[in-house]
């Protein structure tokens, strides 16, 4: 998919290609929707017909695109209020979390860490693409020095490498799931 990306771009073709909706946090996919090379289209593919003629469903494949499609330009609607409380920071990234697209706060000028599903709504005029965690995340800090543990969903004490954010769990932390690093413009 990379390869197949890379030399539709470097080729200067236009395309509507379908992919997995995970490929978007590869570094070089990353990139290119960083510099609006590609983005995403229209829906997600829901459902295939096979050759037999039996259809199978899947849930994360989406769209891929370099032709201008008007739902990039769309605004999204911000309508949450910033709190500390409900918008925690990370514990090894200046940003703060936002665990879904819709609620991205509307007085916050700072940087946010959103889902990947993000760059479905993502408009270049209303938003910045910083990074994502994958390259931005860097070592859980504590006053006692550096940490490389964190307690995994189900309780346990794991290592942790550095590409993910992580939030503060009590006397420890919890990593999140790749994260998509937005600025308001």
């Amino acid at each position: 998919f990379r390869e197949y990306v890379n030399q539709l771009v470097e080729y200067k073709k236009q395309f509507l290609i379908i992919g997995n909706d995970n490929a978007r946090t590869y570094v070089d996919i990353f990139e290119l929707i960083q510099k609006n090379k590609i983005w995403a289209g229209y829906e997600k593919a829901k459902e295939f017909i096979q050759p037999d003629g039996s259809v199978k469903g899947f849930g994360n494949i989406g769209w891929y695109t370099n032709l201008d499609v008007s739902k990039r330009h769309e605004s999204l609607t911000l309508y949450k209020k910033y709190s500390p409380k409900e918008y925690p920071a990370y514990a090894n990234y200046d940003a703060i979390e936002v665990s879904k697209v819709t609620d991205i706060p509307v007085d916050h000028n700072g940087k946010m860490g959103v889902p990947i599903s993000f760059l479905d709504k993502y408009n270049p005029d209303q938003f910045e693409l910083i990074g994502s965690s994958s390259n931005l995340s860097g070592p859980i800090e504590t006053k006692d020095g550096l940490v490389y543990r964190y307690k995994d969903r189900n309780g346990y004490m794991r290592q942790a490498a550095n590409e993910r954010f992580a939030l503060p769990d009590g006397d420890t932390w919890r990593r999140i799931y790749d994260r998509i690093v937005i600025r308001r413009k």
